[in-house]
């Protein structure tokens, strides 16, 4: 059974323009090449058609609720670049932080999950209730953890963690006491941090004998638009200075 509703019905009043300056930029992205792309980073692209975006004063603080003012956000993207609702062309490093080693909309990507879904495969599946799929991937992780005759391997695999950046940043944090800079259990303080955009406050404190320029380390770094002052970020510790 199809849904009836088209995306275009889905968004409501603004949908077909939304639509339209959608498709429009995909086909701009895919008819240019990488280096064309970075050369026009910044512009206005004039093949997508204006529209009105969709404000966002249903969503929280913390997800731009409060903002005024012409709307920044993603319009369509692929690969490594992305268009946004002014139609201004950017290059986002961190490719939708989900799949950030991917891009957008990869088409490899795309023709797996096609075929995953074809199968069976379920979109997001909870690993109190795991499907096949998702435990054979944590004996896969468990193996390719632990080198041939490890006496004492690694077993246990948080698959909640095993999103792109997110497990990039996990794996930053857990290692940063070894290489110096925070005690155990410390991590860098960094404000509306989710997805794994907490690397870059981990990356800041210099390593074991090398000092940042133009001073001592400072013990806070914040990032992003925090919804309130002086929140830390789900899953971090304040140190006992900052109590």
């Amino acid at each position: 059974m199809r849904m009836k509703d088209s995306l275009a019905d889905v968004l409501g009043p603004r949908g077909r323009a939304i639509v339209t300056a959608m498709q429009a930029s995909l086909r701009f992205l895919d008819g240019h090449d990488q280096s064309t792309l970075l050369d026009r980073l910044g512009d206005l692209i004039a093949e997508v058609p204006a529209f009105e975006p969709i404000d966002k004063s249903a969503l929280p603080d913390s997800y731009g609720g409060s903002q005024t003012g012409p709307s920044d956000d993603f319009l369509a993207g692929r690969g490594l670049f992305y268009l946004n609702e002014q139609r201004r062309l950017f290059l986002d490093c961190t490719s939708g932080h989900y799949q950030m080693l991917w891009g957008y909309n990869h088409p490899d990507l795309c023709a797996t999950i096609e075929d995953a879904t074809r199968s069976g495969v379920i979109w997001d599946n909870h690993s109190n209730i795991p499907q096949s799929p998702l435990k054979q991937l944590a004996h896969r992780l468990v193996a390719l953890a632990n080198a041939p005759g490890e006496t004492d391997p690694l077993d246990k695999v948080h698959l909640g963690l095993c999103t792109g950046s997110v497990a990039c940043a996990t794996a930053l944090i857990q290692h940063r006491p070894r290489l110096g800079g925070l005690r155990t259990g410390q991590q860098r303080r960094c404000r509306s941090s989710r997805c794994g955009r907490s690397t870059a406050c981990q990356l800041a404190a210099p390593l074991p004998g090398r000092a940042r320029p133009g001073g001592p380390a400072k013990r806070r770094l914040a990032m992003g638009a925090p919804s309130k002052p002086g929140r830390v970020a789900r899953g971090q510790r304040r140190s006992p200075a900052e109590r």
